[in-house]
């Protein structure tokens, strides 16, 4: 749904196909924010004036915009649609305005500790290696966001309460990695249930 979100530059009307789209997309991140709200992030920021501190997520963007072809107009287009979006969650109430915030705090988080380059820093595989405390990342469980773990099931709750979730406590501070051409990270989240999850990250 998300790939078929636009709003041309050039027209001050939505289709009535579009428009449609876009408020079943609205009604979806606002009653099942940790099924959707997700899929808009690597493009929100293409809506906004580029600066410094979204070059991690311009990054995401030229390697989301490769895989799916999309041409540089189609990628503005759909880039204002999920601008306009996230302006309107924003606004919202504050239920829907508090799991967005934390969303998008986990996502940077996750991106920026995807993004950090471990090849020329001698890791050798199946070794413990601290994860830099200036990382985002580590600064996850102090920020108290409540976000279900990403690798576990959360199913979708007909009362769009999710008062039973597994939520991210914390992540260990030590990684390692598995080696290979793309030297993928593993991280270990800690739940709110005190299990453990490994998350591979690259």
């Amino acid at each position: 749904l998300s790939a078929r979100l636009s709003k041309p530059v050039s027209q001050s009307k939505l289709s009535q196909s579009q428009l449609a789209l876009q408020n079943l997309f609205l009604r979806m991140c606002q009653e099942h924010p940790f099924h959707s709200v997700h899929v808009l992030f690597p493009l929100r920021s293409l809506a906004s004036a580029g600066g410094d501190s979204d070059a991690p997520r311009r990054h995401s963007l030229r390697m989301e915009a490769s895989q799916t072809q999309l041409q540089p107009q189609s990628q503005m287009q759909r880039a204002e649609a999920i601008g306009t979006l996230f302006s309107q969650l924003r606004s919202g109430n504050d239920r829907v305005r508090k799991c967005v915030d934390a969303i998008e705090r986990v996502c940077s988080a996750q991106l920026q500790w995807a993004q950090y380059s471990i090849r020329s820093r001698g890791y050798k595989n199946q070794q413990m290696y601290p994860i830099p405390t200036h990382l985002t990342i580590m600064k996850v469980a102090s920020e108290r966001v409540q976000v279900p773990v990403l690798n576990v099931n959360t199913p979708v709750d007909p009362t769009m309460k999710y008062d039973d979730c597994v939520w991210i406590n914390h992540y260990k501070p030590q990684f390692y990695t598995m080696g290979g051409i793309n030297v993928p990270k593993v991280t270990t989240c800690i739940g709110t249930n005190g299990v453990e999850y490994k998350q591979l990250v690259r």
